[in-house]
């Protein structure tokens, strides 16, 4: 009798038990993460350890709770997301749509980790309140008030980018679209450049502006461009003059960060748009690109002693690598510097340096 009951409470003890497993999510992470280990060793026998190792420091740096449940770029420095983001914004709970865009863009462009790419798409759905992506104030520009919610035109703008790009026209995305198309609308200044955040007027940001133009590009070319060219096309030569005007002024020189630190990343973003609509911008930035080589193909000292600030190098050859790809420079000479950053600590990457090396590789295999 008393084994019997015995034997229903560990049988029930087990059920709960995996039930618990099953609701909470984490029966689906490990055959996640079955896939993802059988997908890295796919890499592995075609490329090698490094590019194996790159698949899975993207996925480990996912977060997979919490407020930043589904974004990626979980390990990332607080200091060097401050940097890039000069606002009253509280940093801690700010989404890190930057770091979530690519992953997500190159996961899906390769059909990797579908699952994970499917998290990062939910959790930037939940991040949107009316169609806003809001932020926490660290201080208030209002004396005696405490710090409120702000909106966020930089993430709002970056999140609407990651969902059309992941599943095409949405209600999301569609409503961000029309805001920034309206006659009257603020987003935008009289220089061209977009605002970060409330309260309107606000400075142009340089990434709210590099958004800007891939989400209106995005539409043009989407079947509805017949009827937004109109309004679009202005708002992206505007933009684009913004950015022209400030790369001659200082190199896209960005808050504290100099303009070495920055423009190659910055290239990237709108590296089409410029090739296509300002063809001169575009030969000035590819210039000031190869000026950074070394004779040998490497980065050269004067590169990184001026772009250091605490960044690695392997964290710098990424992005030129990626950069001088997406500049449609010979193929050896992103090659070379893909492969000195795979020789460094992959584990010094983030999630978006990651996700470059990884595109590269396997979208150009038979260059390899």
């Amino acid at each position: 009798m008393l084994s019997d009951i015995a034997s229903g409470i560990l049988v029930a003890a087990i059920l709960g038990l995996a039930g618990w497993f099953v609701r909470s999510g984490r029966l689906q992470h490990a055959a996640d993460e079955v896939r993802i280990l059988f997908r890295s060793q796919e890499i592995n026998t075609r490329a090698g350890d490094g590019h194996a190792s790159l698949l899975r420091t993207i996925v480990a740096d996912q977060s997979r709770s919490g407020s930043h449940k589904g974004q990626f770029g979980r390990s990332a420095s607080l200091a060097e997301d401050r940097a890039f983001n000069p606002t009253r914004e509280r940093i801690s709970p700010k989404p890190r749509m930057y770091l979530t865009r690519w992953p997500c863009l190159i996961l899906a462009r390769h059909r990797l980790a579908p699952r994970q790419v499917k998290l990062a798409v939910t959790g930037v759905k939940n991040l949107f309140k009316n169609g806003y992506i809001m932020g926490e104030e660290e201080w208030s520009q209002i004396p005696g008030r405490r710090p409120g919610l702000l909106y966020n035109y930089r993430h709002t703008i970056c999140g609407a980018l990651i969902l059309v790009e992941q599943v095409g026209w949405n209600s999301i995305s569609e409503t961000v679209i029309g805001r920034m198309l309206e006659r009257d609308n603020q987003w935008q200044n009289p220089d061209g450049g977009w605002a970060h955040s409330s309260p309107l007027p606000s400075a142009s940001d340089l990434y709210s502006t590099l958004y800007s133009i891939q989400l209106l590009e995005w539409a043009l070319n989407s079947d509805r461009a017949s009827s937004l060219a109109d309004a679009a096309n202005p708002r992206i030569e505007r933009s684009l003059d913004y950015l022209s005007n400030c790369w001659e002024a200082n190199g896209w020189e960005f808050g504290s960060l100099s303009s070495q630190e920055i423009f190659p990343q910055a290239f990237i973003e709108v590296a089409d748009a410029i090739r296509i609509r300002r063809p001169e911008l575009h030969a000035a930035v590819v210039a000031e690109l190869l000026l950074q080589l070394n004779p040998t193909g490497g980065l050269t000292e004067e590169y990184l002693q001026h772009a250091d600030r605490g960044v690695s190098e392997e964290r710098h050859l990424a992005r030129f690598a990626y950069a001088t790809y997406c500049a449609q420079q010979p193929t050896a000479t992103w090659q070379r510097l893909a492969r000195d950053a795979l020789a460094g600590e992959i584990a010094a990457l983030n999630s978006v340096e990651a996700a470059f090396l990884l595109d590269l590789h396997l979208s150009h295999q038979d260059t390899d």
